[in-house]
């Protein structure tokens, strides 16, 4: 599986006989941390929308 993210997270459950795989979150608090200071969040948002698929 290849994407085009920065970060991946996934759950990964010992199932006995085989691992089992679990949600896979793409973005650390689902990208709903809030960022202090808010001038260092606007900065890391124009970073990532410059580097936007497609742009």
């Amino acid at each position: 599986m290849e994407l085009d993210f920065d970060l991946m997270c996934s759950e990964i459950y010992d199932a006995g006989v085989i691992p089992r795989f679990g949600e896979m979150m793409f973005y650390p608090g689902s990208g709903l941390d809030p960022i202090n200071p808010s001038e260092l969040d606007q900065e890391l948002g124009r970073y990532r929308l410059s580097h936007a698929i497609g742009t």
